[in-house]
C-alpha cells in the first residue's frame, strides 16, 4: 500500500468560517459526483477562467473529490480532511512560486517548507487545463517526493507538500515575479478577509524579497529587518538542519 499523504494542496477563496466549508464539502460529498468536464468550445473556456479567478469556492469542493477519489484508487492514504483556512490558521511565511522554477530550486522550498512551522508554498493557479486537477498534483508530487505520481511505488514512502492554489495572495501583496518571499504580520484569515472584500493590506503589514534565494536567506534577512517571529523561524530551520 502506497503510504504517500495526501495533503497536498489547499485553494482558498473568499473568508468565511471553517464550519461553513466544512459543512459545505460534507455536503457534496454526500451527493453525486460532479462532472468536472467542460464544454470544447471558447465560451465555456473563457466562462470557466473567469470562475477561476472570482469563483473558487466551487473548484475548492472538486479538489476535495478529487483527493478523496485519488486516495480510493490509488491506495493512498488521506492524512485529514480539513478546509484550507483551519488547516492555515498561523502561516506568516509565503513563498510564491511557479511550476516554470527549476525543480531543484522548488524540490528545495518543498523540503524546507514542510518541515518549517509557519511556512506555504503558494501557485497562482492550476496547471495546464483548468477542468483537470491532475497535473498539479503531479507537479506537487515531483517536487515533494522527486518523482511524478506515474512513478511512484507500492514501497514509495512520501509526505506531499501544502501548496496553496492561490490567486488571492498574489493579489494581496502585489507579487510580480517568482521566487517571492513574503512575511506577513497578518493572521492568513484576515489577509484572505480583506483581498476577498477588495479591501487593500497595508504595506505596514509585510515585507518582501524578490530572488532566487534560500529559505534560510530570506528569513535572515527578515530577521535583519526587525521581524521577531521571522528570527525564531530562522533559529528552528536551522535547529531542525543541525538535528538531522
Amino acid at each position: 500500500m502506497k503510504v504517500i499523504l495526501l495533503a497536498l494542496f489547499t485553494l482558498c477563496s473568499s473568508f468565511v468560517s471553517a464550519e461553513t466549508l466544512k459543512e459545505t464539502i460534507d455536503d457534496i460529498k454526500k451527493s453525486a459526483k460532479p462532472d468536472i468536464s467542460l464544454p470544447d468550445n471558447q465560451e465555456m473556456r473563457e466562462k470557466a477562467k473567469a470562475f477561476i479567478d472570482t469563483g473558487y469556492d466551487a473548484l475548492m469542493n472538486k479538489v476535495s473529490e478529487y483527493k478523496k477519489q485519488i486516495a480510493e484508487s490509488n491506495g493512498y492514504e488521506i492524512d485529514k480532511d480539513e478546509t484550507c483556512h483551519s488547516e492555515l490558521p498561523d502561516k506568516s511565511l509565503y513563498i510564491f512560486i511557479s511550476s516554470s522554477m527549476p525543480e531543484k530550486t522548488l524540490q528545495n522550498y518543498s523540503a524546507t517548507a514542510r518541515d518549517l512551522e509557519g511556512s506555504l508554498l503558494v501557485i497562482n493557479g492550476v496547471i495546464g487545463s483548468i477542468e483537470q486537477i491532475m497535473p498539479t498534483v503531479d507537479f506537487v508530487a515531483r517536487i515533494s517526493c522527486g518523482k511524478g505520481l506515474a512513478d511512484l511505488t507500492e514501497d514509495t514512502t512520501c509526505d506531499m507538500a501544502k501548496v496553496d492554489i492561490n490567486p488571492y495572495l498574489f493579489r494581496a501583496f502585489n507579487i510580480k515575479s517568482v521566487p517571492a518571499f513574503v512575511h506577513s504580520s497578518l493572521p492568513y484569515s484576515e489577509v484572505m478577509q480583506k483581498v476577498t472584500l477588495g479591501e487593500p493590506i497595508s504595506e505596514d503589514s509585510y515585507t518582501k524579497i524578490y530572488g532566487d534565494v534560500s529559505v534560510q536567506y530570506a528569513l535572515e534577512k527578515f530577521s535583519d529587518s526587525g521581524i521577531t517571529v521571522a528570527k525564531t523561524m530562522l533559529q528552528k530551520l536551522k535547529q531542525g538542519f543541525y538535528d538531522k
